[in-house]
């Protein structure tokens, strides 16, 4: 047991107190990666499925060489050896063997002809002679005759027309008259007429747009419109009887979805995954759809599953994780128990819409704010509503918009001049949503006080905080304050350490110590321990990752180390845990509630009075190297959150 601490020991013990704080040997007192196991973005892939296993299969691409399977339950890594790391390969599911064939592709500058099969455990290497070492190619399994197709691509600097099967065994030449030679083409089975449909291609920087099909004996053109022509595009069967192509590359990325129904062409109006290119599909039998994956758009790579349903194309729910980002927001939506995740950049900017489960990331596939980088959402719980202002996406923005929980709405813009780096904190004791400070470009920083009440932006005349911007707010529910901490002002060098409060119409300094001056950290309400976290940011010596509690007196440090510092994190309150999302991974801080033998004080086998009394008897005692008297949550020090502990367990039986 730790020996008390009650204001008699000096600055350097005192010190000493901090940094070796107990805290991080409590259980579940770290932070955990939560990232959902879903492939790395990327582009120039494989896909086929496996209908004996009802899985999706994945390889390889944008330099990479694993192996992947989309069922049910989600994405699973299934290999890291067999074919080494390539891109612009090709693969067909043998159902006649129940083997996955993939042939060649490339690395760099090299090309492969080598052919593999993956039995559903490993792969196996089955031919390196047949078919030229290329990439571009395009394969399908032929069912009607046991054969996987090959036609064309790329070998060398040379376009290929050539036609080849594979029965298992070896490769076998079968012509080169029919389409021109091409690469990039899409190439797909049609079960309705027995033949394989190829659409597209390019040759020497010529698109094309034609439709043959292959019968096993030759080659015919069938259509000569349709489609613009394209190539890096994606066309699989949907047992409907239909040919579904989707995207590809144009004189830019395409974004239209198309059905071939054996004799024409018809575009579909779909919402669509967005414009893309060297992206991968194919049919899930489990599913009942076309699954797609990641691609590449305008100027951005992908890692997102969609899937084909028969009319449209949506987000495939609980297997994703969101694209990587910067410069994104986030809110815990307290009314649907979801953490949202709006917008940001890579490479170009973003205007999507995300929700944590606590599993996975889900795409919503919804309209909004205009693509924007460091906007700033804040949930208004009063009215089950998220609000969202500002940002940036070429100029600063000063609109205000809404999300229901199915649609998002515009709701004002006047109010808050355009900014960035400004922070905003709903506060639920008088149902207004806080917003203060900011950037608002050409060497501008602002410090005024405004409230949003769901109809209209008031500006509060309310002295308080100097000039900033970056900083980071919460509300703490329990003392009715919201809390303010750092950030700069116009010198990019004047960064802040200053605590403020706002208790509804004054703000008041609360404390210049604690974490070291920064910005661009990020703040929120740990509904468990009653306090208010802070995690990471910039400070003078580079980027932090350290979490922070403040309980209304002062900071303590929780954790010294943590994920990569990311731009947002939110309490989400229906889990007990902080999320944070660091642009690429997902990292999840829990906090520890105590059994209720833990909080059987006094050891009368119950949680009452007596362990409330013994709480209160050690009042504000502080343990150098351990928990102590009073201390039920193990923080090292007796304060609010043991009491809350001892509430919250009132009455449990104990009869350790």
């Amino acid at each position: 047991m730790g020996l008390p601490e009650r204001g008699r020991i000096g600055l350097p013990l005192l010190a000493l107190a901090v940094w070796t704080s107990p805290v991080d040997a409590r259980p579940n007192n770290s932070w955990i990666d939560r990232t959902p196991p879903v492939p790395s973005v990327r582009e120039a892939h494989a896909m086929a499925s496996d209908p004996f296993r009802n899985v999706v299969i994945l390889f390889g691409g944008s330099g990479v060489g694993d192996t992947w399977e989309l069922s049910d339950s989600g994405w699973t890594i299934r290999s890291t050896t067999g074919p080494g790391a390539r891109t612009y390969h090709a693969m067909a599911f043998d159902t006649a063997r129940g083997r996955a064939v993939m042939f060649g592709g490339r690395s760099g500058s090299s090309q492969f002809g080598d052919t593999w099969e993956w039995d559903g455990s490993e792969w196996a290497i089955q031919s390196n002679s047949g078919p030229s070492p290329r990439m571009y190619h395009a394969m399908t399994f032929d069912a009607s005759r046991g054969r996987v197709i090959l036609f064309g691509g790329l070998s060398g600097a040379t376009y290929q027309s050539d036609t080849w099967e594979w029965d298992g065994v070896t490769w076998s030449l079968r012509g080169s008259a029919g389409p021109s030679p091409r690469a990039g083409h899409a190439l797909a089975y049609n079960a309705a007429t027995g033949r394989s449909t190829l659409f597209g291609g390019f040759t020497d920087g010529t698109r094309h747009g034609d439709t043959w099909e292959w019968d096993g004996a030759q080659w015919m053109r069938i259509a000569e419109t349709g489609p613009a022509p394209r190539y890096f595009h994606s066309m699989d069967y949907d047992l409907a009887g239909r040919l579904i192509l989707c995207g590809g590359l144009g004189a830019e990325a395409l974004d239209d979805t198309w059905e071939w129904n054996g004799a024409q062409w018809t575009r579909l109006t779909t919402t669509g995954p967005g414009a893309r290119h060297s992206h991968g599909t194919a049919y899930s039998g489990g599913r009942g759809r076309i699954i797609l994956f990641g691609g590449r758009g305008a100027s951005l790579f992908y890692n997102d599953t969609w899937e084909w349903d028969g009319a449209d194309w949506t987000p495939t729910p609980n297997v994703q994780s969101a694209t990587p980002r910067s410069g994104y927001s986030l809110a815990f939506d307290a009314a649907r128990e979801r953490i949202m995740l709006f917008g940001g950049q890579r490479s170009g900017l973003l205007g999507d819409t995300w929700e944590w489960n606590g599993r996975f990331w889900n795409r919503l596939a919804v309209e909004g704010p205009s693509p924007r980088t460091r906007a700033v959402l804040t949930d208004d719980s009063g009215r089950a509503r998220v609000v969202l202002f500002g940002g940036h996406d070429g100029v600063r923005r000063g609109d205000t918009w809404e999300w229901d929980g199915g649609s998002w709405s515009q709701r004002a813009t006047s109010g808050p001049s355009p900014r960035t780096g400004h922070a905003m904190a709903f506060d639920a004791a008088r149902a207004r949503v806080l917003l203060f400070g900011g950037d608002e470009g050409g060497n501008s920083f602002t410090n005024d006080t405004w409230e949003w009440d769901g109809v209209a932006w008031t500006q509060r005349d309310a002295p308080g905080p100097s000039i900033r911007g970056y900083h980071a707010m919460s509300y703490d529910p329990v003392r009715e304050r919201v809390v303010l901490f750092g950030g700069r002002d116009i010198s990019t060098t004047n960064y802040k350490r200053d605590t403020w409060e706002w208790n509804g119409g004054a703000w008041s300094l609360r404390a210049t110590n604690g974490p070291s001056a920064r910005l661009l950290h990020t703040m929120a309400y740990d509904r468990v321990h009653q306090r208010t976290m802070l995690f990471g940011g910039n400070d003078l010596s580079g980027s932090r990752s350290d979490t922070w509690e403040w309980d209304g007196v002062e900071w303590r440090v929780r954790l010294f180390s943590g994920p990569t510092t990311g731009p947002a994190m939110a309490f989400d309150a229906a889990r007990g845990r902080a999320v944070v999302f660091t642009g690429t991974f997902t990292w999840e801080l829990p906090s520890y509630a105590p059994p209720p033998c833990d909080l059987d004080l006094n050891h009368d086998q119950i949680v009452n009075f007596g362990d409330l009394t013994h709480v209160i008897e050690n009042w504000g005692a502080k343990y150098l190297d351990s928990s102590g008297p009073g201390d039920v949550d193990a923080n090292g020090v007796v304060d609010m959150a043991d009491i809350t502990a001892i509430l919250l367990g009132w009455g449990a039986a104990c009869a350790g």
